[in-house]
């Protein structure tokens, strides 16, 4: 692939990260507008409500195992929600400093033609797997809002009466919804409404992780060409202090990214074995479905495996990438020249550099693997459950 190929497919990627930053309020911005500083709040007040509905569908329905698994999973979906927008409310600042850092230097970094390919090698992948999990998160928010509407639209046309109203999502309000047609529009404009912010705080928070990642590694990959590059009629000194001084930026970078995304990827490694084991659970205990209903259960299933896959997957790419830079660091000409050979032993002490969820967990393709083999075990739990019962 060309250079301006790869450029153009960068700046693509990276306007649409910066697009997905507006409808949650965190786009950098000097001064924002009234209405852009309550985003955030608003997008947490959304999903909190729709926690507590769903909250009252569960404790309403708790002897019931099928039904405590359908409401059970939308409902841990929504307070991720709301962990994703606290976390990002309590980091702001951090948030803020990581981009200003990362975006800024990464754009002069694609000024240096020699370097533009080594740098953009793995855009694709980061971009497709981002595509991937956004396709899915939007096929979810499109089937959520429209099964319900399907089913009111055929009872329309076989001439049922009366008609029975469903709302997008399983949830028990302390008055009647079905009683009125005026009030059943009003909770499902509400529920559109939440659905929406669902998926635009997801789509925000989870593509941010591997961006972030990707800009990361850029940084890294040009201290790995300067260092392999450096020879005796190069200023060795200058080249080494540079990329002393940016490690240390990665590395302030790193913690930053730790402590916006450190809880929300241990929060996800909790939960998401939890929903996959009650849709699939729901999924085999389902004597008939409709093509809705599997279309958006295959859909959710994909969503939740590529959601832990992304991020397991952007934490092992960092720490590959630097290894590689330690690699690089030994592969220099560092032979016969003992200040540099000083220099290139301190630098050969330092540790790779790890992301993990909150000291808990490095974030890697472990965390993948430990999520599929504990949705596996939680559903054979549910199932002893159920026979026993």
């Amino acid at each position: 692939m060309s250079d301006n190929k790869l450029m153009s497919d960068y700046r693509m990627y990276r306007n649409i990260m910066e697009k997905l930053l507006i409808p949650i309020g965190m786009r950098s911005n000097q001064n924002p507008g009234f209405i852009i500083r309550c985003l955030p709040y608003i997008q947490t007040l959304l999903s909190v409500l729709m926690f507590f509905a769903i909250f009252g569908f569960v404790r309403l329905h708790i002897a019931d195992i099928a039904s405590v698994t359908r409401g059970l999973s939308i409902m841990i979906t929504f307070a991720t929600a709301t962990m994703k927008m606290g976390c990002l409310i309590i980091y702001r600042k951090e948030m803020e400093e990581l981009h200003e850092i990362l975006n800024p230097y990464f754009n002069e970094l694609l000024k240096k033609s020699n370097i533009t390919h080594i740098i953009l090698e793995q855009l694709t992948l980061f971009r497709r797997l981002t595509w991937t999990f956004l396709f899915f998160l939007i096929i979810c928010g499109l089937t959520w809002n429209i099964i319900p509407l399907f089913s009111i639209i055929s009872q329309y046309f076989h001439h049922v009466h009366p008609i029975h109203y469903n709302l997008i999502f399983p949830a028990v309000y302390p008055w009647n919804v079905s009683s009125s047609e005026v009030l059943f529009r009003f909770h499902f404009i509400f529920e559109s409404f939440a659905s929406i912010s669902l998926v635009t705080v997801t789509a925000s928070v989870n593509s941010l992780f591997p961006f972030y990642i990707f800009l990361m590694i850029g940084q890294l990959r040009e201290f790995s060409y300067n260092i392999s590059n450096t020879n005796e009629k190069n200023t060795s000194e200058k080249i080494i202090k540079k990329c002393v001084d940016q490690y240390c930026t990665i590395i302030k970078c790193r913690d930053n990214l730790q402590k916006i995304f450190g809880p929300i990827v241990l929060w996800i490694m909790c939960t998401n074995a939890v929903i996959l084991c009650t849709v699939i659970f729901q999924i085999t205990n389902m004597k008939t479905i409709s093509r809705g209903r599997a279309f958006l259960f295959a859909a959710y299933t994909s969503l939740k495996f590529t959601e832990a896959f992304l991020f397991a997957w952007a934490g092992t790419c960092l720490t590959t990438e630097s290894e590689n830079w330690r690699d690089s660091i030994y592969n220099s000409n560092w032979q016969g020249n003992k200040r540099f050979m000083t220099s290139i032993i301190i630098m050969l002490t330092q540790k790779p550099i790890i992301v993990t969820a909150c000291n808990f967990a490095a974030v890697s393709l472990d965390i993948f693997v430990m999520i599929v083999n504990t949705t596996i075990s939680y559903f054979f739990l549910l199932r002893t459950i159920e026979h026993t019962d």
